[in-house]
């Protein structure tokens, strides 16, 4: 059964599954569940969401990409909002190449070779 999320409409296939997105049923518990109800209302902009049932939240939304128990961890309630998924998945691929790349680029300089990586780099592309 593919999976949706109520705030973002990610779905549980394709390029989320891809990228290891999961998905979280509201909580049972009636203070965290209402801690999550209200970010999504305040994200949406509307205080007539109404949750259901089959209503989740991937892990998009969450600091650490999962919730927590605890409710002085920021990841009790989701708290980070966007538009578009797909778009939140590109920009963290861009975002991981670059770091890769600097990382890179620091052990060539720590291993005296900065021209060599240089070369093999431009050799590459």
């Amino acid at each position: 059964m593919v999976k949706g999320c109520c705030a973002c409409k990610a779905v549980s296939t394709g390029v989320f599954k891809a990228n290891g997105v999961r998905f979280y049923r509201f909580p049972v518990d009636v203070k965290k569940r209402e801690a999550w109800v209200r970010a999504v209302s305040d994200a949406k902009g509307t205080k007539l969401w109404s949750l259901k049932s089959h209503h989740s939240l991937c892990s998009l939304h969450f600091i650490s990409g999962e919730h927590s128990a605890d409710p002085r961890h920021p990841d009790f309630a989701p708290t980070i909002f966007f538009k578009d998924a797909k778009e939140v998945l590109r920009r963290g691929k861009e975002r991981k190449n670059r770091a890769n790349a600097r990382e890179k680029k620091k052990v060539c300089n720590d291993l005296g070779s900065f021209i060599y990586c240089n070369i093999s780099k431009d050799n590459n592309n």
